[in-house]
């Protein structure tokens, strides 16, 4: 146990376990940003969303630790080098399935055949191929399906959680909307070392226990795929069923290897081929499937819901669309905001799910909720003055300012009024995100706004 514990400690003095930690950060919070450009908030708070991979990460790595010291899975010093080299290499990808160990994994069985046993006048590399032409590639192998394995469960369980909206272009140019499957996890989790033949054993990662050692290794899993004519929960439930195919081959060729060891290769160019072959044909044929986050003639696209809001409260859900707000038509964002501050006391929806079947929704609704009604919406057809971006015109800022009775000032001077008709007409870039308390903004802007009216009359 004791041993288990330093283990644990010397963890966090390998540097591939704060290279690891850092793409996590940055590609949580790069999501965060991409939603921010596009909708002028966030969909998701993204302290819940590390949080939530981080758990799910320590939960594989428990049950990594206990599949690999089962199995015996050995893994020598060189070999952990090795494998953090080819990590690093595989960075410039810059797609999340790309960082995962399962890629690296079958690279390194299909990369150990190729490299010579020394000769190459450095002792110190010479020793590395040594330890390397020792390596068991059954034990390879075990490792490869055991993440595959676990990556297909998370995709099960975590995959669809979180989903990220982003906006794109169609073939024809149109602002299109997708929904983003993007996950990783960094699962710590115990294998063992041979301790014959190994030096250094004192420092990390390399803990003798006996007639073994413990190395502890921050593997990475992830996936990344985009989302465009289904749900996150269908298309996760697709993708997952394809990766449970993949895992039930490589779990066949692995049987083989443990007679025949020249099909661990097959086994890791099937895995390396396969699993991006499915997430490529997977987000080819979302391009060319009918889209569901596509701007309608009638009604608003959900693109995301807000956690805690009045959305959220209602239950609806990404990929429905709006039809009426307390039973009147609505066509643009304009129309469904203007709506909703007209009655203070509740709100009623009609949608249409994904099956195309109308629903009602209900609830009250307290002082202010309108502002943080939760829909994140498809940007209006361009043939109308909002901005492709989906956010509020600041028509709906004035009339938000007539209804709560402001202590601004109106300024109604024809000045003013050309303005606003340049706004109306789309001539201005001047807007404001959906999901901003529109008190708060007030408070914020009316003195600067009273100053420059106040310069202008001069």
């Amino acid at each position: 146990m004791q041993e288990l514990l330093l283990g644990a400690g010397r963890f966090f003095l390998h540097p591939l376990t704060y290279i690891a930690a850092a793409v996590f950060l940055l590609a949580i919070f790069a999501g965060i940003r991409r939603e921010r450009r596009h909708f002028h908030t966030r969909a998701h708070d993204g302290i819940t969303v590390l949080l939530t991979q981080a758990a799910f990460g320590l939960g594989a790595g428990a049950a990594a630790s206990i599949l690999l010291v089962g199995t015996g899975v050995t893994l020598s010093s060189a070999l952990l080098l090795m494998m953090t080299v080819i990590w690093l290499l595989q960075l410039p990808f810059r797609r999340l399935r790309a960082f995962s160990f399962t890629v690296t994994t079958s690279v390194v069985i299909l990369i150990l055949p190729m490299l010579p046993g020394g000769g190459t006048g450095t002792v110190w590399l010479d020793d590395q191929l040594a330890l390397l032409q020792e390596t068991d590639l059954f034990s390879l192998g075990v490792l490869l399906v055991t993440l595959l394995f676990l990556e297909t469960v998370l995709l099960a369980m975590d995959g669809a959680r979180h989903p990220s909206p982003s906006l794109t272009r169609s073939p024809r140019g149109k602002v299109v909307g997708e929904q983003l499957l993007r996950r990783m996890w960094i699962m710590p989790a115990f294998a063992l070392y041979p301790v014959g033949g190994m030096s250094g054993t004192g420092a990390w990662p390399l803990l003798e226990a006996g007639g073994f050692g413990f190395v502890l290794l921050p593997l990475v899993l992830g996936i990344d795929a985009s989302v465009r004519g289904d749900t996150p929960l269908s298309a996760k439930r697709r993708l997952t069923g394809r990766m449970t195919l993949l895992l039930l081959s490589a779990g066949v060729l692995l049987a083989a290897g443990w007679f025949y060891p020249i099909v661990v290769l097959v086994l890791a160019g099937v895995v390396l081929a396969g699993r991006e072959l499915l997430f490529s044909m997977f987000e080819s044929g979302e391009r060319t499937r009918a889209g569901v986050y596509v701007p309608r003639n009638k009604g608003l696209v959900l693109m995301g819901i807000i956690p805690g809001t009045t959305a959220e409260k209602l239950g609806m859900e990404t990929g429905e669309v709006v039809l009426r707000v307390n039973g009147k038509f609505i066509r643009t964002q304009r129309d469904f905001y203007r709506i909703m501050q007209e009655q203070a006391t509740y709100v009623k929806l009609e949608v249409l799910d994904y099956q195309g079947e109308k629903r009602m929704l209900q609830a009250s609704r307290y002082e202010h909720d309108h502002y943080l009604a939760g829909c994140l919406f498809l940007p209006d057809n361009e043939d109308q003055p909002l901005s492709r971006r989906g956010l509020r015109s600041s028509t709906v800022i004035h009339e938000d300012r007539r209804r709560l009775g402001s202590d601004e000032e109106t300024d109604d001077t024809p000045a003013a009024e050309e303005e606003a008709g340049r706004q109306e007409s789309g001539d201005s870039e001047l807007v404001y995100g959906q999901a901003a308390g529109m008190k708060a903004f007030m408070e914020e802007h009316a003195p600067k706004r009273r100053r420059r009216d106040r310069s202008s009359d001069e």
